[in-house]
């Protein structure tokens, strides 16, 4: 079995089963950890909910409305709390204005990037799910899953573009791996 799935939100495919990198290194580390997270679904970091709105403002901007809310009011203020609530109550996700201004920063600035506004104006689609069945030693077969930041076709082939977000200088070891 081998499926791409074009329209899948990452919500979806974060609770469908199957080995990815995440529960493989989970995995790797410590069984217990990856059992652990078979049962409960990890709560992002803030650099992990930085990086999703990064990803969501360049890959796929007209979804930004629907599933954010750059708060206006002070979270503190009962104005604040009813505007926190109807966005929670309206299954989006509340971002500071300043890290919305931050997003829209990145944004611009690889969209005015040559070979990245190149390669992200490819034909193509966004947040792809990947699923199929790996053969074991034994005879069955392991569910895994990936997905893809886009999947680009280029000279009759296709190309998969990663987009990583990161919170300092990068080496050039860094960008190689």
């Amino acid at each position: 079995m081998q499926e791409f799935n074009y329209d899948q939100s990452a919500h979806v495919y974060r609770a469908m089963p199957g080995l990815n990198k995440s529960s493989i290194e989970k995995l790797l580390d410590c069984p217990l950890a990856y059992k652990l997270s078979l049962e409960q679904e990890d709560e992002p970091t803030p650099a992990m909910a930085f990086g999703t709105l990064v990803h969501s403002m360049i890959l796929e901007p007209g979804t930004v409305p629907s599933l954010y809310h750059v708060m206006t009011s002070s979270a503190t203020t009962k104005a604040g709390k009813a505007e926190k609530a109807q966005a929670l109550e309206e299954g989006k996700t509340i971002v500071s204005a300043s890290d919305f201004a931050k997003a829209q920063a990145m944004q611009a600035r690889v969209l005015a990037h040559p070979a990245a506004s190149w390669l992200l104006g490819l034909p193509g689609h966004s947040e792809v799910s990947m699923f199929w069945e790996m053969p074991t030693e034994d005879g069955r077969t392991r569910q895994c899953k990936a997905r893809a930041d886009r999947i680009a076709q280029v000279g009759g082939g296709e190309i998969i573009i990663d987009l990583k977000t990161h919170s300092g200088a990068v080496s050039p070891a860094e960008i190689e791996r």
